[in-house]
């Protein structure tokens, strides 16, 4: 296997804790905003499902591959102030 698929399976093995927080260090809420600003991507197209919710949710969803969309998003929903839609 070559070291991108061993980095992967080692992610894999890691808890939905461990991946989460990751994906909060690697790829910061503010990071996201701002880029969404930048390309001018920044409204949204859901009162209850912003977009910078949505790229992080695309993002999980290669972290939690053998997983649910719908467990994803509720895993997810820990970083907003409102619950699921």
């Amino acid at each position: 296997m070559n070291r991108l698929g061993t980095d992967a399976a080692e992610v894999l093995r890691w808890s939905t804790a461990e991946r989460l927080q990751a994906l909060k260090r690697i790829v910061p809420c503010k990071t996201v905003q701002a880029v969404l600003r930048e390309t001018g991507q920044h409204r949204r197209c859901c009162r209850r499902l912003p977009r910078w919710f949505m790229v992080w949710f695309v993002i999980a969803l290669g972290l939690f591959g053998r997983d649910s969309y719908r467990q994803i998003f509720r895993w997810l929903q820990r970083f907003r102030r409102s619950g699921t839609p």
